[in-house]
């Protein structure tokens, strides 16, 4: 054989002992991810709506670099903290990023904590969604406002805001750059996209490869440190940071429209100067009240000694600085006056948002696919007079989640599914304490099923069969006439259900 033959023997060998070492170290990457999060849970869940989702009911302690120890836990649909819908006090609604999120402070020192441990007619409702543009915020307020029905809206912005919130500026920066696919905002739609740096087959090969994403990110920072990012050339008059602050404004404004005459405040968590008064044009173009000065009270406590968060390692603030922050905005708050009771706001009727989102939002959130009814998909969006998912109660041989009917009637919105001649099987589980129990069933206003429940706490399995389901909107409505109430619970309980599921005869 000879030497160039030789060579090239070598040359290939060696080629397919990297490919097959890289692709080693991807199977391994992925493995160890998979374990680590069967055994850890994971801080956040990945979604093709919001792009990423704070995990709901978590709860972890660990030391923090700068920080200590930290105690974190979320509790409902990956809120920091969820209060009581009912409450008669002052229902406060916070939004942000990673600063709201406050993964540096333990459970109760948050800004927002702040705000309830010094008046105490405050019922808190906080969600941070870390590296959160401002599009990803307002589909939490979008979601979660109907259920939470707040008094007030707390907004927190970020400089990073404007670079999350344009896809052009997100792909040229080496340090807000989040390497994940999330949705943004342009010219009336809604697109979710991946972060652009190479134009071409690479960018989707990193966004495939657990290993080439880490490397990615790794470089990018590297290359940030040594040669700068984009935020470095940005100003209020540069293109790109105009288009993002018209996008921003944009989202603002469909904020605003959601939640009508509700009060609204704002504040940001810094203020480089490449932002100008940005923030504070786009408040006051929005009728937003916008709380000044609270980057520069921490920048002075930090100038005076005073430790307030984890640089040079981390920029969140640790539990001074969210105190200060908390200070400022309760003094705002009472000198405003909206921590009074108001005789209640009025939602605006958001025809532009609502048709924005109405467009891309998941089944789920507005209807259930016939196929996915369950007691567990249920929503404050897809279903009417249900409680919250409970259980298991396995010491009340209850070895499944349940929800009870706490009202007369309640309704569920279904998606039907367009298959000429097809039928379905409704099947459903139910007890109730209250007897004799009249329960009717009806689909789209016909009533498929009627029983009478004449025995106490013993679950009864019920079936209505040769279904036909229209396709697009089904309503599925539930009616009972009696209710029992247990002494500890102020919700009147009517049918408590463990199964509901349709099925394809």
């Amino acid at each position: 054989m000879s030497a160039k033959k030789m060579n090239m023997l070598y040359l290939i060998f060696s080629i397919a002992t990297f490919l097959a070492f890289l692709v080693l170290m991807e199977v391994g990457l992925r493995t160890f991810f998979y374990v680590k999060n069967r055994i850890d849970a994971r801080e956040r869940n990945f979604q093709e709506y919001l792009g990423w989702e704070t995990a709901a009911n978590l709860s972890k302690k660990e030391v923090v670099k700068d920080y200590g120890e930290i105690i974190y836990s979320t509790g409902k649909y990956g809120f920091r903290k969820f209060g009581d819908v009912k409450s008669d006090k002052i229902k406060l609604f916070v939004i942000g990023d990673s600063f709201t999120a406050a993964h540096s402070v333990s459970d109760g020192d948050a800004y927002y904590n702040f705000l309830e441990k010094h008046n105490e007619n405050i019922e808190m409702f906080a969600y941070g969604g870390g590296g959160y543009g401002s599009l990803q915020e307002f589909m939490i307020l979008d979601r979660y406002f109907d259920e939470i029905r707040p008094d007030v809206v707390l907004w927190q912005f970020c400089s990073n805001d404007f670079v999350n919130n344009c896809h052009e500026l997100e792909s040229a920066s080496l340090f807000n750059n989040n390497q994940m696919t999330r949705p943004y905002y342009s010219d009336g739609h809604i697109e979710w996209l991946f972060p652009k740096q190479y134009d071409g087959w690479f960018d989707k090969l990193i966004q495939s490869s657990y290993l080439l994403r880490i490397f990615n990110i790794r470089l990018n920072i590297l290359a940030g440190e040594k040669r700068g990012s984009i935020e470095g050339e940005l100003s209020p008059e540069h293109p790109l940071f105009q288009k993002s602050a018209k996008i921003t404004s944009d989202i603002i404004g469909f904020v605003k429209e959601r939640i009508g005459d509700m009060p609204m405040l704002a504040f940001s968590v810094d203020e480089p100067k490449w932002t100008g008064c940005t923030f504070q044009d786009i408040c006051k173009e929005h009728s937003i009240d916008f709380i000044e000065g609270i980057p520069k009270a921490i920048a002075e406590a930090k100038k005076s000694g005073v430790v307030v968060d984890g640089s040079p390692y981390d920029a969140h603030w640790n539990g001074r600085g969210h105190a200060i922050a908390g200070e400022m905005i309760l003094r705002r708050l009472n000198d405003k006056g909206h921590l009074h009771k108001r005789g209640g706001s009025i939602p605006g009727r958001y025809t532009a948002s609502a048709d924005l989102l109405k467009k891309y939002r998941p089944p789920l959130d507005d209807s259930i696919p016939v196929r996915n009814l369950s007691v567990l998909n249920l929503t404050h969006r897809n279903s009417n007079g249900f409680g919250e998912l409970e259980g298991p109660y396995p010491e009340w041989k209850m070895l499944r989640k349940v929800r009870w009917m706490v009202s007369p009637e309640a309704s569920v919105s279904l998606d039907g599914e367009a298959k000429k001649n097809a039928t379905f099987r409704l099947d459903i589980r139910v007890l109730s304490q209250a007897i004799p129990q009249s329960f009717k069933i009806l689909l789209n206003g016909d009533t498929i099923l009627e029983e009478t429940i004449d025995s106490a706490n013993q679950w009864r399995a019920l079936t209505a069969q040769n279904l036909k389901l229209k396709e697009g909107k089904n309503v599925l409505k539930f009616r009972a006439d009696r209710f029992d109430r247990y002494s500890a619970d102020d919700r009147d309980l009517y049918v408590l259900f463990d199964e509901m599921e349709f099925k394809m005869e």
